[in-house]
């Protein structure tokens, strides 16, 4: 069995931008979870990239209010 080198994250300087893509059709419900979820996350330097596979206004909407 392998030896597994553990990372210590404390040190925020060594981490950098975290990418959290998100693929969506019609998934308003489940982005009500998810969008808040990655809110309240520890580590501050994130980004979430949103692609939106068909034409839905309300997921549009939702995001939109979600970038204020």
């Amino acid at each position: 069995m392998r030896d597994v080198e553990r990372i210590d994250f404390s040190n925020e300087s060594r981490n950098g931008l975290v990418s959290i893509v998100i693929v969506c059709y019609h998934d308003l419900d489940l982005l009500g979870e998810l969008i808040p979820s990655i809110g309240e996350q520890t580590y501050d330097d994130i980004e979430t990239i949103c692609v939106l596979n068909g034409d839905d206004e309300d997921t549009k909407d939702y995001l939109s209010d979600c970038e204020e």
